[in-house]
């Protein structure tokens, strides 16, 4: 499916039949490709459940890790602070924390059984900021991910101060 978006929000994360797949720029006529998939499905040679939304939430913590966006802090009190100013340096005033049911981290968070369990995920409250998800049955899904260089932030219990 192609979608138009703006030349000025890359890179993009977007959704393969099998993956997810970082895009660098669009094309000449505006737009990039994303492909349907299923929303969740087991991990291959295992059994662990995997969702879209967890793929897309992993590849641009790793990327923001290897790049260096400055996106990444200790999931420490003053870790959070730091992800909230990280945000606030780009003008998004409010924002929802997003953790996994079983964090240990003592927080006021949205519950989501698909974020990592070691990591607390913070994100602008307007999704929009962020992208779009496509939405075809109730089990295909495509996803179109901008600004994640600067619409996200992570504290993670694997990164020290």
């Amino acid at each position: 499916m192609k979608v138009p978006v703006d030349p000025e929000l890359a890179p993009y994360l977007v959704s393969s039949l099998h993956s997810v797949v970082w895009v660098p720029r669009v094309s000449k006529e505006g737009d990039i490709r994303t492909a349907f998939r299923p929303q969740s499905r087991f991990q291959e040679g295992s059994l662990v459940h995997q969702t879209l939304d967890t793929e897309l939430v992993q590849a641009v913590f790793q990327r923001a890790r290897e790049e260096g966006w400055g996106s990444v802090h200790p999931m420490t009190p003053e870790g959070l602070v730091q992800a909230k100013d990280y945000l606030r340096s780009y003008g998004i005033e409010e924002c929802e924390l997003l953790v996994h049911p079983l964090t240990k981290f003592k927080v006021d968070a949205v519950r989501a059984n698909w974020v990592p369990l070691r990591m607390l995920v913070l994100v602008p409250k307007d999704r929009l900021y962020l992208g779009t998800l496509h939405v075809v049955s109730r089990d295909q899904v495509a996803a179109v991910v901008h600004n994640p260089s600067r619409g996200m932030a992570f504290c993670w219990d694997g990164v020290t101060a």
